[in-house]
């Protein structure tokens, strides 16, 4: 499945809402006035109940992100693990299209 992403070229940082078409990603786009912003296209599997997943890392300078996206939680969790990565929490957010948005922490 095709999912689509802002990026934010001046920082190199995708944003929050992960889009289920290119459509809802430009109507979305349209609020950075000024700012340099590019659609991005990721192929993930059919993620479940509409739901895709990301890992929030923490540091000292606050938190970031991670670009990868994830149709699954327990494929979340083996990435954090092979990855070594620490003070990671697991974000959920429901595909962002014109009518609909969803976004939760999940303890890991």
């Amino acid at each position: 499945m095709k999912v689509y992403q802002l990026r934010l070229t001046d920082l190199n940082m995708l944003l929050e809402p992960v889009f289920e078409s290119k459509e809802s990603a430009m109507l979305f786009m349209s609020k950075y006035h000024n700012r340099a912003v590019n659609i991005e296209e990721n192929i993930i599997s059919i993620p479940k109940n509409n739901y895709v997943y990301r890992i929030l890392q923490n540091d000292e300078e606050g938190y970031e992100l991670l670009d990868n996206i994830f149709a699954d939680i327990e494929e979340t969790k083996k990435y954090i693990e092979n990855g070594s990565l620490n003070n990671c929490q697991i974000v959920k957010e429901s595909l962002l299209n014109n009518k609909n948005f969803d976004y939760q922490l999940i303890e890991v």
